[in-house]
Formats: C-alpha cells, sequence, structure tokens
C-alpha cells in the first residue's frame, strides 16, 4: 500500500515515523512551497494551502501532521502506537495535542536565525526569542516529571512506544537537533534519554534518519542568517543491489564519514604525522586484550618502553589514524547503553592523532582548534 505525502517540512517526520510503524509506504510527491501550495488543484487537497498533506490511494486527501498520524497508525489494526483502548486513545491524543504549544519555537526563536519568513516580518526580537525559551523549558520539565513517575521511557508508561512518544519526539527534533546543547539538557535527564531513545528507534531511523545532536546551540548572529542541521538519512533501498542489510550512509552539510576521516588524515599529515593503517580489531600480540578498545592500543609498546628499536613503531614521532573498535566486555562496555540514544556503540573507529615525545599539550591544543574551526569551521 502507497500513499502519496505533500511537503517535507519538519512537522512531516511525525507522519513518515507514524508511516513506519503502520507499515504504509509513502510516496513523497513532487511539491514547491510557495508555488504548487497557491495552486487551486492543491486547495482542493489543503483549502489552508498548508503542509504536509497525506493523499490515499482513492484520492481522499487529509491535512495537519498530528491527523495524519493519527489516520496512519488506525489505518493498521494492532498497531502499537495507537492500541484500540478507548481511554488509551484519548490519553496518547492529549499528549500530541499538548505539542501545539512548541509551535511559537519556529517564528519566535529558530526563524530568525535561519533568514526564515523575513519578508513576512518575522525578526528577531528578544523577548520573543525569552517567551518561546520559557515554552520548551515548561513543555521539557513537564515531560521530566511524568518519565519520573513512570517505571519505563514512555509518555504513556507500558513497554511500547504510542503515538504520544512519536509526535512529542518530533515537535522537540529542533531543539535537540540545533537549540539545546548539553548544558539545556542537564535539568532535564530523563527527557533526554527518552528522546534518544525514540530517535533510536529502528522505524524512526528507517522513515526518517539520524537526528544529529546539537553541540553548541544556535543563536541569532545580525550578520546573516545561519544553516540548519540536516538530518541523516539512510541510503534509498533501491540503492542495495546485492539485497544485503541497507547501509546508513550519513552526510550533514556535505560532510559524509569518508570526507570527514580523510580530512582528517590530510590535516594531520601535512602537519608532520606519519599516518598508520588501523590495526586488527582481534589483537594479534596482545594478551591483555580480547577486542581493540582505543585507538591507542596498537602503540602500546611504545608507551611502555617495549618497542623494538629496529621496528618502524620505534621510528614514529608522530602519528595520525583511525582504529577500529569493540566495546562489548570488560573495562570499557557499551553494550547497557547502545539503543539508548543515537552515539552509543559496540563497534565504531575512532581518530586520533599522537605525538611520541615530540610535542605536548599546546601543540597538541593548537592542531585541534584549528582542525575544528578552520578545516571543519565548526563555531569557534
Amino acid at each position: 500500500m502507497t500513499m502519496k505525502l505533500y511537503g517535507s517540512t519538519g512537522r512531516s517526520d511525525r507522519v513518515k515515523a507514524a508511516a513506519a510503524w503502520a507499515g504504509v509506504a509513502l510516496e513523497m510527491a513532487p511539491f514547491v512551497m510557495g508555488v504548487d501550495n497557491r495552486t487551486p488543484e492543491f486547495r482542493k487537497k489543503n483549502p489552508f494551502g498548508k503542509v504536509p498533506v497525506l493523499e490515499t490511494e482513492d484520492g481522499t486527501c487529509i491535512f495537519e501532521s498530528n491527523a495524519i498520524a493519527r489516520f496512519l497508525v488506525s489505518h493498521k489494526p494492532g498497531c502499537v502506537l495507537y492500541p484500540a483502548d478507548l481511554t488509551l486513545r484519548a490519553r496518547i491524543d492529549g499528549w500530541c495535542d499538548a505539542t501545539n504549544v512548541l509551535d511559537v519555537i519556529g517564528p519566535k526563536w529558530l526563524y530568525p536565525i535561519v533568514g526564515i519568513g523575513a519578508q513576512r516580518g518575522v525578526t528577531f526580537d528578544p523577548q520573543s526569542t525569552a517567551d518561546a525559551k520559557q515554552v520548551l523549558k515548561d513543555f521539557l520539565q513537564t515531560v521530566e516529571d511524568t518519565l519520573k513517575c513512570n517505571k519505563t521511557l514512555k509518555l504513556i508508561g507500558g513497554s511500547e512506544f504510542t503515538l504520544a512518544d512519536v509526535v512529542c519526539a518530533c515537535s522537540l527534533q529542533t531543539a535537540y537537533a540545533a537549540l539545546y546543547g548539553e548544558t539545556e539538557w542537564r535539568p532535564f535527564p530523563k527527557t533526554l534519554q527518552w528522546l534518544e531513545s525514540v530517535f533510536a528507534a529502528p522505524e524512526f531511523l528507517d522513515a526518517v534518519g539520524v537526528v544529529p545532536r546539537c553541540v553548541l546551540p544556535m543563536v541569532f548572529d545580525a550578520k546573516g542568517p545561519q544553516a540548519m542541521p540536516s538530518t541523516l538519512k539512510p541510503k534509498p533501498k533501491d540503492d542495495d543491489k546485492d539485497g544485503a542489510t541497507v547501509d546508513m550512509k550519513y552526510d550533514v552539510n556535505g560532510w559524509p564519514a569518508q570526507r570527514i576521516r580523510q580530512t582528517f588524515f590530510d590535516y594531520f599529515v601535512e602537519n608532520g604525522h606519519t599516518l598508520v593503517p588501523s590495526s586488527p580489531v582481534v589483537p594479534h600480540d596482545d594478551p591483555t586484550l580480547l577486542f581493540a578498545n582505543a585507538g591507542m592500543n596498537q602503540f602500546k609498546p611504545i608507551f611502555l618502553g617495549k618497542c623494538d628499536p629496529k621496528s618502524p613503531l620505534a621510528k614514529l614521532k608522530r602519528a595520525t589514524d583511525t582504529q577500529k573498535c569493540i566495546r562489548a566486555g570488560g573495562k570499557h562496555n557499551d553494550l547497557d547503553d547502545v539503543g539508548k540514544d543515537t552515539y552509543h556503540h559496540t563497534f565504531f573507529e575512532m581518530l586520533g592523532n599522537w605525538s611520541f615525545g615530540d610535542f605536548f599539550k599546546v601543540e597538541a591544543i593548537g592542531f585541534a582548534w584549528q582542525l575544528l574551526t578552520e578545516v571543519y569551521r565548526l563555531p569557534g
């Protein structure tokens, strides 16, 4: 079963996620906001001229994102997101409707930062931004209090996510990706854990992609608009020629993993480092390790003074590498955290640069700062 979805906006993600849980395939219809939504044909689909709009197989059109999401999960009998119990559905609907208060975050806080709506008079106003921040803080506190009372990280309780979790999490995507950093999340640890558990659900990842976590919150800059972080999209299944599991090809604003890795290597090689290949995941000559769990593992002979003076390792002064790591036991065990957020993994690669008696903290800090701010161009 395939239905058409018009308009890919932030509010479309809850629709895509709901469709994934309900097993409904969505076809993204060609659509240009500001053009197509003004045509008489589209006004027949949504008289308000807004998106998203869902068109069913028989041509019926449904508008408003929460209404579309409810329709999709109701369409599949037994869908866990929207159980048949009417009282439970009413509670779920209550949470979905409560997210409407967060609509002010866009026009009052985010839009002036990214330059949306200037022609309509949406400009930066410190008081409006402060008001939006308070609305978000109050909402997060309510979620935090609710989760503390529940025995599971679910808004309605129980062992399964419901539409309340999906809609509320999608309503907080902007805050998670662009407006709230580590400091801002500290008063809401349960909420952050719950939010990342929704984002890490297989259905959400398949439909929406990986939501990048904000490191440095975006703030208004009078010099001009800033780019909004992109969701990390999964590789289209049509590209899977061999029928194997589809890889997630991450790309944030033109920076896929391969480019990040190669840029890291190029920078440190240009600064006198020797590029060293990753050692095997299962160390061949270190009985103290079952798996390589850190980039320093292959350099242990140097640190311990046990390196053969005639070996290539002994000649290293500066090195850069990527190390394939497994953390599934022992001192460094991330198994308990996998699936609860988007950044704990059991298998990953670790980029690093090393000095063996050549330079120390002053130079190391200088290299790191230049790489991050001048090469990767992260905000300083």
